[in-house]
């Protein structure tokens, strides 16, 4: 696994998707809007579904990750256990060492 970094990534490519997101987006949709022939249509519609999934893409990329959920201690288990079965074999062992 890559080592994490606090340096912000360069917004530069993500501005350029944003803006061929919406240049296909308008490209897909304008022969829906000026009344163009099913043809027309037929080829705008994968260019307007490209801009969609595109324009999410930037949307999704440009927000900040969203933190870690907290992690949740086991319960039932004796102090120090992690498995959380409630009976932990270690104390168990230690238990019936002690006289």
């Amino acid at each position: 696994m890559a080592a994490m970094t606090t340096a912000r990534p360069d917004r530069g490519p993500l501005i350029l998707l944003g803006a061929l997101a919406v240049l296909m987006l308008v490209a897909g949709l304008l022969p829906w809007l000026v009344g163009g022939t099913s043809a027309a249509r037929a080829l705008g519609t994968p260019l307007a579904v490209a801009g969609l999934l595109a324009g999410y893409a930037v949307l999704r990329t440009s927000r900040p990750p969203r933190p870690a959920p907290p992690r949740r201690r086991p319960t039932g288990g004796c102090a120090g256990c992690v498995c959380g079965a409630g009976s932990c074999a270690l104390a168990q062992r230690v238990d019936a060492t002690r006289p």
